[in-house]
């Protein structure tokens, strides 16, 4: 689903990553942030979108998603 292994990843490293569909064209253009062992925070430009095609191949694995983009502002420095 993604094309970076983000599970390499070490806490507080980030990742710019590709998800795909089944026939390789792109969903979704994520920068994945490591903040723990078990928890990453996912900077993309459609959330609700990503969510939801997420869960459709979600099938028995301990996630949770959460969508803090109401929470949440974005700031980059430069």
């Amino acid at each position: 689903m993604s094309t970076n292994d983000v599970l390499a990843a070490s806490v507080g490293e980030s990742v710019a990553t590709v998800f795909c569909d089944h026939r390789g064209r792109i969903v979704e253009h994520a920068h994945l942030c490591r903040t723990a062992d078990d928890e990453s925070f996912a900077f993309v430009s459609d959330a609700p979108g990503l969510l939801a095609w997420l869960e459709r191949y979600h099938f028995s694995e301990r996630i949770e998603w959460e969508d803090l983009t109401s929470a949440t502002i974005q700031l980059e420095l430069v």
